[in-house]
């Protein structure tokens, strides 16, 4: 919410916030590769990206924690 009197918004919090997780991201590809966010299919995802298989969504977002950590 907008606070007239605020020197830092929520806005703000909100975008430190996302720009931290971007950079964790790239960090993380710089390092490793694809860091495989866009994945497609039923059942077993592809990275769009690399090319890497899930077997399961699970997996995939397993995956994702750890590159978030």
């Amino acid at each position: 919410m907008y606070d007239p009197e605020a020197s830092i918004q929520d806005a703000d919090l909100e975008m430190l916030e996302l720009a931290a997780a971007g950079n964790q991201i790239a960090r993380y590809a710089k390092r490793h590769g694809c860091a495989c966010q866009s994945v497609q299919g039923f059942g077993a995802l592809t990275c769009s990206g690399c090319g890497r298989i899930f077997p399961s969504e699970a997996a995939w977002f397993a995956f994702l924690d750890e590159v978030g950590s």
